[in-house]
């Protein structure tokens, strides 16, 4: 089956074409005739905009307790760090239900991407905000088939670094990374362990 434009549509075409990149042209024109003070004031503005953005979305996410952590770097105890990818090291809270999870780019564990899945339940979600700079603290009081476990996650709501530490009695481990609303995210979920 092929497809034809009549004449008609074609000369639509070229004239909305010619349109779009006469107005793109004369927008660009328009910012570089403006001086480097007017320039730098309208960049700060959209970047101020995006802020305001991304500060609205993350504190709907962080208050319905639907949110992702995902963590591009990973602390032991020892405060030996390892860079890690994002997509399968994560912490993601959905309600009362939280996925923790460890991955390695090797794919070799019990959760198929080289490490472990775990599912637990909040029990306790408390949240602290501290409106003058911006700021969150949450602490979280999960239990799981593994055991019970105390998290502190801190970040700004900027959409900055975000940092988690999950306490055990005996251990413990820090996710560094960006916490984002649970539809902006692409993590990889595992298999969990029974």
């Amino acid at each position: 089956m092929s497809f034809k434009l009549s004449n008609t549509n074609r000369f639509i075409l070229l004239i909305l074409a010619l349109y779009l990149s006469t107005t793109l042209a004369y927008a660009q024109e328009d910012y570089k005739s403006l001086s480097k003070k007017e320039q730098k004031e309208i960049t700060k503005a959209k970047k101020q905009r995006l802020e305001q953005e991304t500060t609205k979305m993350l504190v709907l996410a962080i208050d319905s307790q639907k949110w992702i952590l995902e963590a591009d770097r990973l602390t032991d105890r020892y405060n030996n760090t390892i860079h890690v990818n994002s997509i399968i090291n994560f912490i993601a809270l959905d309600k009362d239900e939280l996925i923790i999870q460890l991955g390695s780019d090797s794919g070799l564990g019990y959760n198929g991407v080289g490490g472990v899945s775990i599912k637990a339940f909040v029990n306790k979600y408390e949240l602290r905000k501290d409106g003058k700079r911006n700021k969150y603290n949450l602490r979280l009081f999960i239990s799981s088939s593994y055991g019970s476990w105390d998290i502190s996650i801190s970040g700004n709501y900027s959409g900055g670094m975000a940092n988690a530490t999950i306490q055990t009695n005996s251990s413990s481990i820090k996710y560094t990374g960006k916490l984002i609303p649970t539809n902006q995210s692409n993590v990889f979920k595992g298999r969990f362990i029974p």
